[in-house]
């Protein structure tokens, strides 16, 4: 990184205190810093935007992966324990309102006074939707292609869930159909790889909006908060296939020294403005971001004034070339600087905060590009990795076929599922490197003398 990007990147973190988040690492604080960030933009109300003084608004959302034990471990402690802890004080809300209005159908007279908001009805009317409209010389028709202002405790009561979770993809299913607005933050734990291929087909719907639910097909369109805290996505990468190429369609949030590091700045670090408590900052700016998502009285959603359209562009540019290390991350990380941009702007400003504190959209851009370049790092390690296992399976795959006999490569690469005739002499050609194979006239080969698939194991270092 340029010598300015670092100073960016360092000034924001110093000022959000995230080696502290961290506890002593500051790569795990930039992550838990970021889910933060994402977190608070992600459970907002459906519109939640930036907005430039040319008018240009930049929709917030972003969907994560949060891979390796200690990032895992802060997330959940910092970023979604206290969304769970909000999410079960409203469950727990709406149970006291159900077991109320179930007390007046039955004829008690406990929990009358807190039932304000429950009007229950003997007779629905079987007019049609605009029937009353009609006789009434009023042709409002349109008023039914209109959205709700936000849901009333009778709808809250069906669909309450903002943070969904779940202990297998089945439950997560499930519990979206009490998604609230049909746009939840989902939170997933990778647990297996054969977990993590099941995932995929509850996860890539609520990420693409394709999702519906019964009874009324409603569509569910959100994001997606998956933990790694065991690293499967090195296993998972590193076998490539289909589970590989759809957790591309997260940004990551990665452990580990593939870098790049940050290299902190302790001096100028000691005289710049600091933001404190950021815990309870973040819980509140959360317990805000649910007033606004749950009040029905709210009439629009939260709207900030920071002019991001020049940043942006900078930001499009650097993903597209960084496309080679990540593929699809243009689309995957597109809305990732608007929604740090975002939730760290809550937070600063849910509390009091320094008088010469100023948040700077461009050193978010810094810490949204480190976050890239780290994943992309990661990414290339873990398909190398994979690429070197798998040529060694074939490998010893060739070998064993030649223990039936001398074969020519187009044989061989016959045998293989889409591997080409040449693709087949460049293994003969590192075998035969290694003397475990010996080439005859006519392209055919044969193992070495005293050569056993069991023996070669040994001797492959390729």
């Amino acid at each position: 990184m340029s010598p300015e990007i670092t100073q960016r990147l360092n000034r924001l973190l110093t000022a959000f205190d995230a080696e502290r988040l961290g506890e002593g690492n500051l790569a795990a604080g930039a992550n838990v810093l970021a889910a933060m960030a994402c977190t608070i933009a992600n459970i907002h109300r459906r519109g939640a935007c930036l907005t430039g003084s040319d008018g240009v608004s930049f929709q917030t959302g972003s969907s994560l992966l949060a891979s390796g034990p200690l990032t895992s471990s802060l997330i959940g402690e910092r970023v979604t324990a206290p969304l769970a802890a909000i999410q079960g004080n409203v469950l727990a809300h709406i149970q006291e309102w159900e077991l109320g209005k179930q007390a007046i159908i039955e004829g008690s007279p406990i929990c009358k006074p807190k039932l304000d908001g429950f009007r229950i009805q003997a007779d629905l009317s079987a007019h049609g939707f605009w029937d009353e409209e009609m006789r009434m010389g009023v042709h409002h028709h349109h008023s039914l292609f209109s959205s709700f202002s936000n849901q009333v405790k009778r709808a809250l009561c069906d669909q309450p869930l903002v943070f969904v979770t779940g202990a297998t993809p089945g439950d997560l299913h499930r519990n979206l159909r009490r998604s609230h607005l049909g746009r939840p933050l989902l939170h997933g734990v990778l647990r297996s790889p054969s977990h993590c291929a099941d995932l995929a087909d509850c996860c890539l719907p609520v990420i693409d909006g394709s999702m519906t639910i019964e009874p009324l097909s409603t569509s569910i369109h959100g994001h997606v908060l998956l933990t790694d805290p065991s690293r499967l996505l090195d296993e998972v990468v590193g076998a490539g296939g289909e589970p590989a190429r759809w957790l591309l369609r997260l940004p990551w949030l990665v452990d580990g020294n593939a870098g790049p590091e940050i290299a902190s700045d302790k001096d100028s670090a000691a005289t710049q403005p600091r933001l404190d408590r950021m815990e309870q900052r973040y819980e509140q700016a959360l317990r805000n971001a649910m007033r606004c998502r749950l009040d029905h009285t709210v009439k629009a959603p939260v709207c900030h004034d920071i002019d991001l359209a020049a940043f942006q562009t900078q930001w499009v540019g650097f993903l597209v070339a960084s496309e080679t290390a990540c593929p699809g991350i243009s689309a995957a990380a597109r809305p990732l600087l608007a929604t740090l941009v975002f939730g760290l702007y809550e937070m600063a400003s849910i509390m009091e905060r320094p008088e010469d504190f100023l948040l700077d959209p461009g050193d978010v851009l810094a810490l949204a590009a480190h976050l890239v370049r780290r994943m992309g790092n990661a990414h290339a390690v873990m398909t190398h990795t994979g690429e070197r296992e798998q040529k060694q399976r074939n490998h010893l795959r060739i070998l064993d076929m030649l223990s039936e006999g001398p074969m020519s490569a187009r044989d061989l690469g016959r045998r293989f599922h889409r591997m080409t005739t040449n693709q087949s002499r460049d293994l003969l050609a590192d075998l035969k490197r290694n003397g475990s194979v010996a080439e005859l006239s006519g392209d055919r080969w044969q193992l070495a003398a005293l050569t056993s698939p069991r023996e070669t194991t040994l001797i492959l270092n390729i």
